[in-house]
């Protein structure tokens, strides 16, 4: 695949990357069908991931991102 098709604001993500991402989404959806979209905090998603917020915050710019 060619990069030159790429916008040059876009990077293609590396398997890590998506990776990363999928495990994120995974254990937001975990913690809100257990405690609730109100009370699922990036806390609570980091801390069944076991990453940091930091890292959650890296990925996505906030929950409603995180959702989508």
């Amino acid at each position: 695949m060619s990069k030159k098709n790429k916008s040059t604001n876009q990077k293609e993500m590396s398997f890590i990357e998506k990776a990363r991402r999928n495990q994120i989404v995974e254990c937001a959806i975990e913690t809100i069908a257990e405690i609730g979209y109100a009370q699922a905090s990036l806390g609570q998603i980091a801390k069944r991931a076991k990453i940091s917020k930091g890292v959650i915050s890296y990925h996505f710019a906030n929950k409603e991102e995180l959702l989508d």
